[in-house]
């Protein structure tokens, strides 16, 4: 790895999300091997660190990190179960090195603008396997991958057929779709791909969204297309209109059973079971009442990391010996944040994203398309995460906003630069029409005017002399 280069080893860190979520040997799990991967990568760069601090200096990546660093550190301050080094060294190497080391090594990781555009064969080849395991798993009803690899996920079939194609969740496999379509997207509206690999690209994603059975699924690709719309086509004149409506839909699906019990009737309909099954209002309302029973004497700063899998038997078993059926399932990011972290949790997970899309809203302008492109998966991973729960999402949205951050700032600078080179140059054309004296203007007055005197009589001979020819 030391002698792979840095375009390189993104590549490595994309092809290890997309493609070796399920895979593992015996004990070991090959989804540990992305988490390696940024790790490594990172120690990699600390020979450049002066060089790469003054890259992220200049952006809000830094105060992203000390927002969630922040957060980690009173967590650990006030976690039973983060006592003794090793559970704290893994803690922070989970929700801080791996997740928004991601956003910062995305930033890093892209050096010139076409670059991302260089991955679009691997990342191709890749979607087609995807899809074409999604589609052998819906034909025969199992994933021949999951039966030779010995992984049991009949629960996630009990109601819905699911595809999980090569993850281990259908969530993930669906909202992988939704981020590589984005990709898509946006690589076809600035390169412009062959008509066959836009179209196919896009069939792919979207037969992924489908078969992966999920309702949340469902409804996050619908948010993402409506937003990426609004900012990268201009279809509302005043995207905070847009943004505005987008948020408000989130929270009013993911908080107001009323809404969620509407919009799950509507979602159904693509689905061939007439009733409803999984997570549904009643669902939800009886978990945010057991989550503010267990946090009635802790509101601030809940019950602690891993409160959901030790203390309520998550870990021992599952389902089976979740020791509170109404936690069942604990659907929602919030929810969980607010049961182990409290009102301060929730605070800080909602400043991290808040912090994150403001500023890049705010700065829409210089660079456009990739802003459409990043406001689109954080909105994703934030409607996802309260939907569901963040499963496997957030490493991948952030690792790709990072390159799209990256590669908005380059088109910036250079279209900057651009601007004030043609802005140098048609300064210097009227410096040479309009503004340098002629050799007249530098004579003394006296001289001037005894010229000016002699023109004026020597004008009218010159008149004459020029009538007069023949």
């Amino acid at each position: 790895m030391v002698f792979v280069d840095r375009s390189r080893r993104m590549l490595i860190l994309i092809m290890t999300i997309l493609l070796l979520d399920c895979f593992r040997i015996g004990g070991f799990s090959f989804s540990a091997v992305r988490d390696l991967a940024i790790i490594t990568f990172a120690i990699m760069e600390i020979r450049r660190g002066s060089t790469c601090w003054r890259q992220l200096r200049q952006t809000v990546i830094p105060w992203l990190l000390l927002i969630v660093a922040t957060g980690d550190m009173i967590l650990i301050f006030h976690s039973p179960h983060l006592r003794q080094t090793v559970p704290i060294v893994g803690f922070i190497l989970s929700d801080l090195a791996i997740k928004t080391g991601a956003l910062a090594y995305g930033f890093l990781g892209i050096a010139d603008r076409r670059q991302i555009a260089s991955y679009w064969k691997p990342i191709f080849c890749a979607l087609l396997f995807l899809t074409f395991m999604g589609l052998v798993e819906v034909m025969f009803g199992s994933s021949p991958l999951h039966n030779l690899l010995g992984i049991d996920a009949s629960w996630r079939n009990e109601e819905r057929n699911r595809a999980t194609s090569i993850f281990i969740s259908p969530f993930d496999y669906g909202y992988i779709n939704i981020l590589l379509l984005i990709y898509f997207l946006y690589l076809n509206r600035h390169y412009r791909l062959e008509k066959w690999v836009f179209w196919t690209a896009v069939g792919c994603c979207l037969i992924g969204v489908i078969i992966c059975g999920c309702r949340t699924v469902l409804a996050t690709f619908l948010i993402s297309i409506v937003t990426y719309s609004i900012f990268a086509y201009n279809i509302f004149r005043n995207a905070g209109v847009g943004l505005t409506v987008v948020i408000l839909t989130i929270f009013a699906y993911s908080y107001i059973p009323a809404v969620q019990e509407k919009a799950d009737f509507l979602l159904s309909a693509v689905g061939t079971d007439t009733n409803i099954g999984g997570s549904s209002a009643e669902m939800r309302m009886r978990q945010y009442t057991a989550t503010l029973y267990y946090v009635r004497n802790d509101m601030w700063f809940g019950r602690g990391y891993n409160f959901f899998n030790i203390d309520m038997g998550w870990d021992e078993g599952g389902f089976s010996t979740l020791r509170d059926d109404d936690l069942m399932g604990l659907e929602g990011i919030l929810m969980s944040y607010m049961l182990e972290r409290g009102i301060v949790g929730c605070a800080f997970y909602l400043l991290f994203y808040g912090t994150f899309i403001i500023y890049i809203f705010i700065r829409r302008p210089r660079f456009k398309q990739e802003a459409a492109c990043i406001i689109t998966l954080l909105i994703a991973c934030v409607s996802f995460g309260n939907m569901t729960g963040e499963l496997g999402s957030v490493l991948p949205t952030l690792l790709f906003c990072g390159m799209y951050y990256k590669i908005g700032l380059i088109r910036y600078r250079l279209t900057e630069r651009e601007r004030r080179y043609k802005e140098a140059v048609l300064h210097e054309q009227a410096l040479r029409e309009h503004l340098i004296p002629s050799s007249s203007s530098l004579l003394p007055q006296s001289s001037q005017s005894s010229q000016s005197s002699q023109s004026s009589i020597s004008l009218p001979s010159a008149r004459s002399s020029s009538v007069c020819k023949p």
